[in-house]
């Protein structure tokens, strides 16, 4: 779709796109007019996901926490330990929400 500039063209441009495709492809008109909306979903979405994710994790953030059920009702005694759990939580919450890409050859 970039390589015909899509989004820019006119309505009836667009059309004439389409049809192409549709011959080009074999697809049928329904086919390729909903190929064409999943393209332009899944750009929109990486466009607007920088914004969604930062408020995301603020509201989801509390929820990870309480996935550790040491720290879900508090049974330590003492102040630094319950600190250290938590602080261990958030290193672990971190590595998970990390991208690791890993070659083994």
């Amino acid at each position: 779709m970039r390589r015909f500039g899509y989004p820019g063209l006119k309505r009836s441009e667009k059309a004439v796109v389409l049809r192409f495709l549709e011959r080009v492809s074999g697809y049928t008109r329904q086919q390729v007019a909903r190929l064409v909306s999943r393209i332009q979903e899944k750009k929109a979405k990486q466009l607007h996901l920088a914004k969604k994710a930062q408020h995301w994790i603020v509201e989801v953030s509390p929820s990870w926490f309480n996935r550790f059920r040491k720290l879900l009702v508090r049974y330590e005694k003492l102040e630094r330990s319950f600190l250290a759990l938590n602080h261990l939580a958030a290193g672990v919450i971190a590595l998970r929400k990390v991208q690791l890409k890993i070659n083994i050859t």
